[in-house]
């Protein structure tokens, strides 16, 4: 063990709490504000790190060699120190001691802001200081596995533990510069006591954080209704004020009037995607598009129409159109009037909103001799504008990425924009895998099986594919005749067949599937079951409510599902009454699996009932296409 003790570290994490504290109340909204944001940036960083290495160090399970960090520890202390005793110098030449010392206060403010080379130098020490730490701590192999995770999790619970107190002792020296640094003039409190008072309000919601008790575990529901009202109190800030404005909303942060307008093309590309086959003709607003926009019209068996490069997210949502409670669950806020429109999606564990505006991408430009002249020469006649606008620009038709058949049905490009938006532009949903999408869609966890490969057809029948009698938390099957590969684009040809499971049924001994058909113009089932065939009596069109002519909707015995389709993609929602736990750590994935040493050990503390308990394990990475 190092000669640091947590009292020495933890004195380095209280002083640098402080002086990230100080440098944010000294700073006067007049100053070089990007200079002290960075640093405080930098310094939070720090105490982060330092944070670290103590908890490691008192992990009994985890043998510790703190000595290379010695003398690092040391001179980060020496500087800190230093340069605290002289911010500490000017918060008491800015003490509140009337107006008599009022110009020297102010003149004692000005020589502090000055002084930017000193800042600049402590800036530069600090990240060397912080970087020499994160390289060390790698070196020493001191990554955060599962079990440091919970460790950590009950010692910031612990109220009695250092950690804390060291955070409230921080949080007391911080009311005596809050004190220290107050000015007061006959305007009334000043910049820096401003801002004071906000850092002092942030470290008390943290050690507030640190001291209560924080459960690891979390209701599935409860998450989920967290982001919903979140997202929902967004969009009514949005909504007031621009309404009191007396304007539609313009999301400026994914503005792609602009980026298209421009050039620029943020909105369509990607870092590692150019996007280069994406050239849309304009941008308009839904009220430009719609004759009589309705978020949606009904639900029903119908296929989204597409780019390629996008069939993936079609796909998904052909099968959302008949699965509301799902649809419903992702599109949670709206106000037409004021064109805002907020969305739900999951990410990397963990539920978040997304608002956007009503601007959408349609596949010709706006009314100019060019086009004008190719429409022209494509109807034989010379057409108004007015025309133009009825035959190119109106809608669904019109649009240049997802459409629904319906003319003026608007839910499914929004959800599109709203999900492009959410990774960072369109290119980044190209291409996406099934599971993927309804992960993000859903919340739920996905898995491919080879059905050549079932060993027991009768169980996969009963476990999967009938195992919830509830529609809402039944599996979202897809099946295929030919794998679906991830980042690949849906071969389209003819004979390929990629059918979403809608309905399981078992009436009088026969097990039939009810499937939606994602590509009919390429695929039509003539077997047993199929529309027209001898199965079907009149008292099995009864039974089944099924009806001929619908060319998306069709019916299949489980034997033939099995005999025909390849590979399945089953994604499992989750009710509820589920509850979910995750654990995040740093993992360096080993040459070799003799080299492989992590452990991930599990416990239950509560067994519902005496037959015990389903648990769902799944091991994750971060969504790179967020990237």
């Amino acid at each position: 063990m190092a000669t640091f003790t947590f009292g020495s570290v933890g004195d380095i994490i209280a002083i640098c709490q402080v002086v990230q504290s100080a440098v944010s109340a000294l700073n006067d909204a007049r100053g070089s504000a990007a200079d002290y944001q960075a640093l405080s940036r930098s310094l939070s960083s720090l105490a982060q790190v330092l944070f670290k290495i103590d908890t490691l160090s008192k992990n009994k399970r985890c043998v510790v060699n703190m000595a290379g960090l010695d003398q690092t520890l040391k001179d980060c202390f020496k500087c800190l120190h230093d340069f605290y005793a002289t911010i500490e110098k000017y918060s008491r030449a800015l003490g509140a001691q009337g107006e008599k010392r009022l110009m020297k206060d102010i003149f004692r403010k000005i020589q502090w802001l000055s002084e930017k080379e000193d800042v600049s130098n402590f800036h530069r020490d600090i990240s060397t200081y912080l970087a020499m730490l994160q390289l060390l701590l790698q070196l020493a192999g001191f990554e955060i596995n599962a079990a440091d995770q919970a460790a950590l999790h009950r010692r910031m619970s612990d109220t009695d533990g250092k950690i804390a107190k060291g955070f409230l002792e921080t949080y007391t020296l911080l009311e005596k510069i809050d004190r220290a640094v107050q000015l007061r003039g006959e305007g009334g409190v000043s910049n820096a006591a401003v801002a004071a008072t906000a850092a002092l309000k942030r470290l008390e919601r943290r050690a507030t954080l640190l001291v209560e008790e924080r459960e690891a575990t979390q209701d599935v529901s409860k998450a989920y209704e967290d982001a919903v009202s979140t997202c929902k109190m967004k969009l009514a800030d949005v909504i007031i004020e621009y309404r009191r404005v007396n304007k539609v909303f313009a999301d400026r942060d994914f503005d792609i009037d602009y980026d298209l307008r421009s050039g620029r093309r943020h909105c369509l590309e990607s870092l590692d995607n150019s996007g280069a086959e994406l050239s849309p003709g304009c941008v308009c607003r839904i009220g430009e598009i719609f004759e009589r926009p309705r978020v949606l019209v009904e639900f029903r068996a119908e296929t989204v129409v597409s780019l390629e490069g996008y069939r993936h997210f079609a796909v998904v949502m052909t099968t959302l159109q008949l699965r509301p409670e799902l649809f419903h669950r992702i599109f949670v806020a709206r106000d037409e009037a004021v064109d805002a429109y907020g969305f739900v999606f999951f990410r990397d564990g963990e539920w978040s909103h997304c608002i956007i505006d009503g601007r959408l991408y349609l596949e010709r430009p706006e009314f100019s001799n060019g086009p004008a002249q190719e429409l022209s020469i494509t109807t034989k006649t010379r057409i108004s504008e007015s025309e133009y606008q009825k035959l190119a620009l109106t809608g669904s038709r019109a649009l240049y990425f997802a459409a629904s058949s319906n003319e003026n049905e608007t839910a499914i490009p929004l959800l599109e924009k709203a999900y492009a938006r959410s990774h960072g532009d369109y290119g980044a949903i190209q291409d996406l895998y099934i599971g993927d999408v309804l992960e993000d869609f859903t919340g739920g966890v996905t898995m491919e099986t080879d059905l050549s490969s079932v060993l027991d057809r009768d169980k996969f029948w009963k476990t999967t594919l009938l195992k919830s009698k509830d529609l809402a938390n039944q599996p979202i099957v897809f099946a295929s005749n030919r794998r679906i590969e991830t980042n690949n684009r849906l071969a389209m040809e003819d004979g390929w067949a990629l059918v979403a499971v809608f309905q399981a049924v078992e009436v009088d001994g026969y097990r039939l599937l009810k499937l939606l058909c994602s590509n009919p113009e390429n695929w039509e089932w003539a077997g047993a079951w199929s529309d027209g065939s001898a199965e079907w009596t009149p008292e099995w069109m009864m039974k089944l409510d099924h009806r001929f002519g619908d060319e998306v909707i069709t019916w299949m015995s489980y034997r033939d599902f099995i005999r025909h389709f390849s590979f399945a993609t089953i994604h499992r929602l989750f009710p509820s009454d589920w509850q979910t736990v995750q654990l995040w750590a740093a993992f360096e994935v080993p040459c070799t699996q003799d080299d492989l040493r992590d452990v991930f050990r599990l416990s239950i503390t509560e067994v519902p009932s005496e037959e015990g308990t389903e648990v769902v394990i799944v091991l994750s990475q971060l969504d790179s296409s967020y990237f």
